[in-house]
């Protein structure tokens, strides 16, 4: 083969070579863009709150700023921390907020307070407490069986600390809210445990038995670390509360990431997300969706968390947006103007006995005009 037919052979072997590295570049590039919008938040089960919450997401933000969001039912909050620290693909999950405390506890993994932010707290939930109207405190738990739900559910994560933080050692048993009911009904339990948002379903449904109570939950220097205090206070528990309010304590649920660095991919990916969270949130509070809404704050401080700095980013961002408070000196001056301009009374109407005199005078009249 001569040196001009090889030099063309290598020319369009290099020419073909060139074009399929353009070709895949182009691919990556197209896959790499369409891997930037999906952002897969994962929840503890599929049937749970938090995936409803997820599942809103989705609905509301899928197509902002090519945003594609993912909903995965997982296996509990603890699973649900570690897939969003280590599982690939994972860039948020939505969990309770004393699955730190809980882990931290009983040792599951190190340093989480350092690892994990949040970027908005989503909603909230009240401990429901309730037993038979012979026990009267929860000190009279002690020793007693208590369903608290499966160990992958987060009414016993809360559970678990509660009763840790106070010192009690209780039989806790298995089974859903369902079974709740009906071991509490027929003995098996001494006690169940809710954690929902007033007024429960469940908790009214207990209510109609008038066998149980509510029982009170201190907010102790050690729970105060953990949760923020509540009132259970629906009317529609008036047969479990005896006429007063009862004490207890509150869970958060958060929308829970990684703690990435500024400047880092994930972390443009994220503030994405928490830009069109924000944006949209009026959305998300039409009382349509399958999760509640009303309790969303994004300035919120949560017990034992970090907010994640593309939340502090935009507050910072709204507080620099809104108009400034009027000045001492501008208030001043609006109350002088107010005080100065004279306000003139309407003119008085004539007397009654002025009337009268008046429609009579023209009665008068006009009976003389009639022939």
């Amino acid at each position: 083969m001569s040196i001009a037919l090889r030099a063309a052979c290598a020319s369009l072997v290099l020419a073909s070579a060139v074009l399929f590295a353009q070709a895949a570049s182009a691919r990556g590039e197209k896959g790499l863009r369409h891997k930037t919008g999906v952002v897969s938040i994962v929840t503890d089960s599929v049937g749970s709150q938090s995936m409803r919450y997820a599942a809103d997401l989705a609905a509301v933000l899928d197509g902002e700023n090519g945003l594609r969001i993912l909903p995965i039912g997982g296996r509990g909050p603890v699973e649900t921390v570690t897939d969003v620290l280590y599982l690939k693909g994972i860039d948020a999950g939505i969990v309770p907020s004393d699955i730190v405390a809980y882990m931290d506890s009983h040792h599951i993994l190190n340093g989480l307070d350092h690892k994990l932010a949040f970027i908005a707290k989503l909603g909230g939930a009240e401990l429901h407490i309730i037993a038979r109207k012979d026990i009267a405190s929860l000190a009279d738990l002690k020793g007693k069986k208590v369903n608290a739900g499966n160990v992958t559910d987060p009414r016993f994560i809360t559970a678990s600390l509660v009763f840790e933080g106070l010192g009690l050692q209780v039989t806790t048993v298995g089974g859903d809210e369902a079974k709740a009911v009906e071991q509490l009904r027929d003995g098996t339990a001494d006690a169940i445990v809710i954690v929902a948002k007033q007024p429960s379903p469940i908790v009214e449904q207990l209510a109609q038995d008038q066998q149980f109570h509510l029982i009170p939950v201190p907010l102790t220097e050690a729970l105060e670390k953990i949760y923020a205090p509540a009132m259970l206070s629906a009317q529609t528990y008036g047969q479990l509360m005896g006429g007063t309010g009862v004490e207890t304590v509150s869970v958060s649920t958060l929308l829970a990431v990684f703690n990435w660095k500024k400047g880092t991919n994930n972390y443009f990916k994220l503030r994405t997300v928490a830009g069109a969270l924000y944006s949209r949130i009026g959305e998300l509070q039409t009382g349509a969706r399958n999760a509640q809404w009303s309790d969303v704050n994004f300035a919120s401080d949560v017990p034992g968390w970090t907010r994640y700095s593309t939340a502090d980013e935009w507050l910072a961002k709204k507080k620099k947006e809104a108009p400034p408070p009027p000045s001492a000196e501008e208030i001043s001056a609006v109350h002088r103007e107010v005080t100065r301009v004279e306000v003139k009374p309407p003119p008085a109407r004539p007397k009654l006995a002025e009337d009268n005199a008046v429609a009579s005078g023209y009665m008068r009249w006009n009976g003389s005009q009639v022939q």
